[in-house]
């Protein structure tokens, strides 16, 4: 055997080795939004029954990653701060739990609702727009629309921009404002109701 027979699977399993190494990546971070903190009604009483349907996401906001402005007319999704679910339906849970502790005695479901239960109103949101902003702010675009228990008349309109500073620089400190920004929305719908 000579040294060149030994030396090239030699070379072969230290480049292995090598590239291996470079292949590895950083771990993914997964994120939830979080309901305002709270007691939840304790029972369901005389309240509203209030069923959310399925929300309408603009596509940009379907990804897994979580999706920024960093500067005028530039995007960025990113590649390792990912939402734990899809977030139309974390955004629909967390409204959920937010309108059961806002509206006393009512009881929210979610799509898809599995028992036929009597429901007074549909909420029906769609959100147009969901990211930090240049500026350290979270903006939520969001319209809505509540019908009776027709299904056919509309009871209720909103359309608003919410705007809520971050505060601190982290991922973590996004989802928090992003969770206010959510909870915000949740207060102007419960009060559209209560009216």
């Amino acid at each position: 055997m000579t040294k060149r027979t030994i030396q090239a699977p030699l070379l072969s399993l230290l480049l292995i080795v090598i590239l291996s190494a470079c292949g590895t990546s950083p771990p993914v971070h997964l994120y939830i939004l979080e309901p305002i903190a709270g007691e939840k009604a304790g029972h369901i009483g005389n309240g509203p029954t209030i069923a959310i349907a399925p929300i309408t996401l603009p596509e940009r906001l379907k990804h897994k990653g979580i999706y920024t402005h960093d500067e005028r007319f530039r995007a960025h999704i990113a590649a390792f701060d990912h939402w734990a679910e899809p977030l139309e339906r974390d955004i629909a849970t967390v409204l959920a739990e937010n309108l059961s502790i806002l509206i006393a005695g009512s009881e929210i479901i979610t799509y898809p609702w599995n028992a036929p239960a009597k429901v007074d109103f549909t909420l029906h949101l769609q959100i147009h727009g969901f990211a930090l902003y240049p500026g350290e702010r979270i903006v939520l675009m969001a319209s809505w629309t509540i019908v009776d228990s027709t299904g056919h008349t509309s009871i209720r309109y909103g359309q608003k921009r919410y705007e809520v500073a971050r505060q601190g620089n982290q991922v973590i400190n996004t989802v928090a404002a992003m969770s206010q920004a959510v909870e915000i929305l949740a207060r102007d719908i419960a009060a559209s109701l209560q009216h």
